[in-house]
Parts: structure tokens; C-alpha cells; sequence
């Protein structure tokens, strides 16, 4: 009976190992949101940029043909003129687009920001060891919500760096937030069988 167990205790860690495997490769979920957050706040700062790159960050306020404050769009409840309402804009000086890209010393899982109405020239992308996992153009929200800012939020996709791309105009973000990865519930379960075959070991070493 002792040893029919552990077989099966065997075979439940094996199940748990592929659900777990399984979870990790799941496609990444990006959903878009018209309904923008109520507060500003201040955004991470950049690793650092590349090309010819203009990069304001935590920033008030818009000047005509740089930059344009997130919050100064319609579906937007926050006054852009205050001191608090901040945000970034990454821009090109020339016509090859400019990144601001964001480096992190674990891997994350999670990403939001208020993405300030997204052109077609604005692209967000995420890497993992130097490989992208996922590019998002501007020109796919922008359809859906034409001169609107858009919540912006991405899950379900391992990165240890973001990069925000943009020619001309610029590309504005708020209230930008990274989550990294939790242990998955399928990680407790295997936690749980280890313990429950190292137990019935003992067992049946007492007998």
C-alpha cells in the first residue's frame, strides 16, 4: 500500500512539473482601458536611452510639438497643469526613432502605464535575456480609441527589460509600474507534494 503511494505521489509531482511549465510559457494578456486612473504618480526612471533621444521625465504640463501630457486627454479627470500630475515622453530629435529602455535586476511579470494617445510611431517592446517576448504598436490602440489616452496593461509575460520607442511625435507615459514574478500557485502544490512523499518515506521506514 506504502509503496502504491509513493508511485502516485511520484506521478502527482510529475503532473505538477508539466502544469507548471505549462504556466510559465502562457502567451502574454495585454488589455487596453479607456478609463484612466484618478491619480498621477511618479513614474520609474530610465536605465538609459539610445539614438538621437529627447527624454523628459517626471514631467507637468505640454509644450507645443515635444511633448503632450497624458492627462490632457478627453477621458482624462486630472488637471496636467498641476505639480503632481506627472509623467515621461520619450522623442526623437531626428526621423529614426529614439528608446528609453528600463533594465531590471529580476524578472518581472507585470506591466501597467497610462500610454498618452498612442501614435503609430510609438512602440513598446519586452525582452527576457536579450530576446523580445512582446511588441506592442501604437497604432493598435490608437485604432480602437483614436485621440484618446489608454491604461495599458500587460500580464502573463516574464521581462527583465522594457523599452519605449518613439520617432515623432513623442511617446508619453504615466504612472508606470512593473510587478515581478510571484511564486505560482502550482510551485506550492509541488512544495506540498515533496513534503507529502518525504513524509510517507518515514513512514514506511518506521515499518
Amino acid at each position: 500500500m506504502v509503496g502504491a503511494l509513493s508511485r502516485l505521489s511520484g506521478v502527482l509531482v510529475a503532473v505538477l512539473c508539466l502544469a507548471i511549465v505549462a504556466g510559465a510559457t502562457n502567451a502574454a494578456t495585454v488589455n487596453y482601458s479607456t478609463v484612466l486612473p484618478g491619480v498621477a504618480t511618479v513614474n520609474l526612471e530610465a536605465s538609459g536611452m539610445t539614438g538621437t533621444a529627447v527624454l523628459d521625465e517626471n514631467v507637468t504640463g505640454s509644450i507645443l510639438n515635444q511633448r503632450s501630457s497624458p492627462w490632457a486627454a478627453a477621458n482624462s479627470g486630472i488637471d496636467p497643469n498641476v505639480a503632481t500630475s506627472f509623467y515621461s515622453a520619450i522623442r526623437s530629435t531626428t526621423g529614426v526613432p529614439a528608446t528609453a529602455f528600463f533594465n531590471f535586476t529580476s524578472v518581472m511579470r507585470e506591466l501597467s502605464f497610462v500610454w498618452g494617445t498612442p501614435g503609430p510611431l510609438n512602440r513598446v517592446e519586452l525582452f527576457l535575456d536579450g530576446v523580445s517576448q512582446l511588441l506592442l504598436a501604437g497604432s493598435t490602440p490608437q485604432a480602437a480609441t483614436g485621440t484618446l489616452s489608454v491604461l495599458t496593461m500587460i500580464s502573463d509575460v516574464r521581462f527583465d527589460k522594457l523599452v519605449f520607442s518613439a520617432g515623432k511625435p513623442a511617446l508619453e507615459y504615466a504612472n508606470l509600474t512593473v510587478a515581478a514574478v510571484p511564486l505560482p500557485a502550482g510551485g506550492l502544490l509541488l512544495l506540498g507534494a515533496l513534503a507529502g512523499i518525504s513524509t510517507l518515506r518515514r513512514r514506511r521506514k518506521a515499518v
